[in-house]
């Protein structure tokens, strides 16, 4: 995508919202364009707060709001209509800024901007102009596409929704544009820097890949599909219906009285002791809701439609040529030997959950006794494991995960973290910011939704709010963004002011409403060490992010390439547990240095202020058993990688292979998924959900491989650091996220790890990992 923005979902936009179209007029023979009127005079001198944010001349704003405002997130915005406002004004802006390298090709912009002494020729480039576009529109849309989601009034919701569909249509037209193509191709031919030359060819390759060949009729059927594929991925993803099918329920039936609710049948399957209601729950969750069905079999058509008009195959191979298993033969290879390298250890761990299902039996008489107690049931296997793993398990609050991402960054990067002081329109009081801080100034800014409130998605997910760019403060067309977001989101960097990076993390944690204040309430909120690995999952996405600091907005993080993006959060993770001198407490959630070590007793199950984070006193480390049956987590992420390749890569009627549940077909490659195990075929027992419930499918499909295939990689890269002092470490990784990225192959991991990793082309190399990773029953221990 040519527009660095990434669109996966849509909505229908709302008829009554009437679009505002570009003014323009002729004036002596040329093309005028209506914000060529404006006289901004951003270049003049800077002043600097306390915090290097940027002062500037408040007279120059064109505002949606008051200027002592925040806004949201930033964005000078303060009510629904104003977003709307600001929306279309970009967009209009946008296309004046297309508008005059199309009408002036010879010059690539317009004379009035050229006769400016100040506009220096290296800011000639079209470039240059396409990331100004997609720096002004992914500041809308980044915030939208998260507002959309959890703003808790609906008129937010509605309104975020409306910009985003008004921001796409806008994309796919340029996407698709022949004369903006012509121009990126006539660019190559300028002196570029590398960087340059890097974007300008990924721009390139991009509009290719989306179909700027394709003939005019072509073309408005792309269109066409494209809106569909957008509106239709929405209504499903944020729909309200039940994913599962069910038939007609009794008054006897055991889910006659719950509600149909995914989170509560999810609930209840790992957590009842009530083997009627679980056996229930678990065939009710193996077929899928007819209507969702429909929609999905309809978003697979559309998506093979796009992808032959994009000429590809199929959208697996479209959406798998921008990683590092580009073809299909290769993935499917790559599932076959984590495969045969998983299955003696699943095959023992799931004989040792039959022996513990035995013993939690033990006690009961023999008229409660029989032989079906004695057997490993489908519903059981998340319920036993779910048992087992809390006799053993740890709380620790919120207040001590955030203190130890804190320690993370200071002793990797010299980064620390500190609560926002800023006055902000936020739509919750709960949702934190914190600004990171580096050599006494801001350099990015992190937020965190993580608690439950009415119409809010149960979801974990982390949403980009802003990119990193580089702003040139004697080009006008880069400055325009100063209208949109407040000064105290950039700082001076000589001739250039930054644009600082912001992400936002959101949960559904529950919360204690009698706490008075946000730490009180991060110290109250006890969580195990199963949800800290989420929330540590999402930071290490959310770092890269942060941490860019990139001339093009279009370098900005890994928002591109799904793959490298999961790579690095991997990376960032086991860098959590490095420790050479103490066991394990968990591949993601132990310790940096033996100084701050977070040391917590086996038998502590919360904790309390005197050991919050770090007690240097004589705490066992609790380590050896905690991660048991972790073979059975990975089995099942490949199990659904291979779903995801079948539904993407086939026409299978899925439909009548659940309700038979019977995946033969799917699995027929896969000994360890079709060999039985107490009567029934391991796939039985580790339970695929129906395939609406299976939401990657509409997120991210054709790539859910990558789970399992960036784990593996990102470990061969950790050993890699074996040997090095956090901080040389971290002088890498800080390296490698300030340059951000949109190079898809393993030559930046290759750089990363100073070693040559392109001997996985048969992935036997990285899977001989696999068994020691996933081997949690003795912890990998770096030496």
């Amino acid at each position: 995508m040519l527009i660095n923005y990434r669109i996966l979902l849509s909505h229908h936009v709302s008829k009554n919202i009437q679009k505002h179209t570009f003014p323009k007029y002729f004036k002596n023979g040329k093309f005028v364009s209506y914000f060529s009127k404006f006289n901004y005079t951003y270049n003049e001198i800077f002043k600097l707060t306390e915090n290097n944010t940027l002062k500037f001349n408040k007279s120059n704003y064109v505002t949606h709001c008051k200027e002592d405002d925040y806004g949201y997130f930033g964005l000078k915005v303060k009510n629904p209509l104003d977003l709307l406002k600001l929306t279309n004004d970009s967009i209009n802006y946008s296309q004046s800024l297309v508008n005059n390298l199309v009408n002036f090709p010879g010059n690539k912009i317009n004379k009035e901007q050229r006769d400016q002494k100040d506009y220096e020729n290296e800011n000639n480039k079209v470039l240059e102009v396409i990331d100004d576009i997609s720096n002004v529109l992914c500041s809308i849309a980044d915030p939208c596409e998260l507002l959309r989601h959890v703003h808790p009034d609906e008129e937010w919701r509605k309104m975020s929704n409306t910009c985003i569909e008004l921001i796409s249509e806008f994309i796919i037209n340029i996407n698709v544009n022949e004369n903006i193509y012509k121009l990126l191709i006539e660019n190559l031919k300028e002196n570029l820097t590398n960087e340059e030359s890097f974007v300008l060819k990924h721009m390139i390759r991009s509009m290719e890949q989306q179909g700027v060949h394709l003939s005019k009729e072509s073309k408005m059927k792309y269109k066409e599909l494209i809106t569909k594929e957008q509106m239709l991925a929405f209504s499903i993803v944020e729909g309200n219906t039940f994913k599962f099918q069910l038939g007609n329920l009794t008054d006897n039936d055991p889910l006659e009285k719950i509600p149909k609710d995914e989170n509560i049948y999810n609930y209840l399957l790992k957590n009842s002791n009530q083997d009627g209601l679980r056996k229930s729950i678990w065939f009710s969750q193996r077929i899928s809701n007819q209507s969702l069905y429909k929609k999905m079999k309809e978003l697979h058509k559309i998506r093979t439609e796009l992808s032959k008009l994009r000429g590809y195959d199929n959208y697996l191979n479209y959406i798998q040529q921008e990683c590092i298993l580009s073809n299909t033969n290769d993935v499917y290879e790559f599932l076959i030997n984590c495969s045969k390298l998983l299955k003696p250890y699943l095959l023992n761990d799931l004989e040792r959950l039959l022996q513990y299902k035995k013993l939690i039996h033990e006690n009961k008489s023999e008229q409660e006794e029989d032989n079906l107690e004695q057997k490993l049931h489908p519903w059981d296997v998340e319920y036993l494991i779910k048992m087992s793993r809390n006799e053993r398990n740890v709380n620790i609050s919120l207040l001590s995960l955030i203190t130890y991402f804190n320690i993370l960054l200071n002793k990797l990067f010299k980064i620390t973290i500190h609560p926002s002081e800023s006055k902000e329109s936020i739509y919750d009081e709960n949702v934190i910011k914190y600004n990171l801080i580096k050599d006494g100034k801001v350099i990015s800014s992190l937020y965190l939704d993580l608690f439950e409130r009415l119409n809010k998605h149960n979801i974990s997910a982390q949403f980009t709010i802003r990119c990193s760019k580089k702003i040139n403060t004697k080009n006008n067309n880069s400055l325009y963004i100063l209208n949109l977001i407040h000064e105290n989101n950039f700082v001076n960097q000589g001739s250039y002011i930054k644009q600082l990076p912001s992400s936002i993390i959101v949960l559904s944690l529950h919360n204690d409403d009698k706490k008075s204040n946000v730490k009180e309430i991060l110290k109250s909120t006890k969580i195990d060490i199963y949800n800290g690995e989420i929330i540590f999952h999402e930071l290490g996405h959310i770092v890269h992010t942060l941490l860019s600091d990139t001339h093009y907005q279009h370098l900005s993080g890994t928002i591109i390439f799904y793959f490298i993006y999961n790579v690095l959060n991997e990376i960032v993770a086991l860098l959590t547990t490095r420790n050479s001198r103490h066991t394990y407490l968990s591949y993601f959630t132990q310790t940096v240095d033996l100084d701050d070590i977070i040391y917590i007793d086996k038998n502590i199950n919360e904790y309390d202020k005197g050991n919050l984070l770090i007690n240097k006193g004589g705490l066992t480390v609790f380590g050896n058993e905690y991660k048991l049956f972790n073979s059975i987590d990975m089995s099942k992420v490949l199990l659904l990688s291979i779903i995801d390749q079948w539904f993407y890569g086939t026409e299978e009627d899925w439909y009548t292979i659940e309700k038979n549940i019977n995946y033969d077909i799917i699995f027929k490659d896969f000994d360890m998924f079709n060999e039985k195990f107490n009567d029934y075929q391991i796939y039985q027992l580790l339970s695929p959900n129906c395939i609406t419930n299976f939401d990657h499918l509409i997120h991210y499909g054709g790539n859910y491989y990558c789970y399992l295939y960036s784990k593996i990689l990102s470990l061969k890269v950790f050993k890699k650091f074996n040997g090095l002092e956090f901080e040389q470490v971290g002088n890498r990784l800080l390296t490698f996220f300030q340059n951000g990225s949109i190079d898809s192959s393993i030559n930046p991991i290759n750089k990363l790890a100073n070693t040559d990793l392109n001997k996985i082309s048969d992935c036997c190399d990285v899977l001989l990992e696999v068994t020691r990773y996933l081997n949690f029953l003795n912890l990998l221990r770096f030496q």
